[in-house]
């Protein structure tokens, strides 16, 4: 996670952040868009009061490759996003030199 760079104090206030940025940028988005490419794939709807009801006949093949091609974009901008974190967070120190000194020092 992202706690051991965090002051004490601000501990609460990261994951809070952590959770509304994953919430907005993952978990609301996804419902919209792939119910968008069912909707979108849907070849005969029923009739409810004269407005749309639901789908009843969707096109496979749409479903399919649709899905798919959308899941595997998203998958490669995460896999980008990895990779960006991973070059500029290479030369981080996650523990405290002075940790490693001290240790090093009892050892001899």
């Amino acid at each position: 996670m992202g706690l051991r760079c965090v002051e004490e104090r601000d501990k609460a206030v990261s994951l809070g952040l952590t959770s509304a940025i994953l919430k907005f940028g993952a978990v609301i988005p996804s419902p919209i868009v792939f119910g968008y490419i069912f909707d979108r794939s849907c070849i005969l709807w029923g009739q409810t009061c004269s407005k749309n009801g639901n789908c009843w006949l969707y096109d496979n093949d749409v479903i399919k490759y649709t899905f798919n091609v959308t899941a595997g974009i998203f998958t490669m901008i995460g896999t980008f996003w990895d990779v960006g974190t991973w070059y500029y967070a290479k030369d981080v120190e996650i523990f405290d030199a002075e940790l490693k000194d001290v240790k090093e020092s009892d050892e001899k």
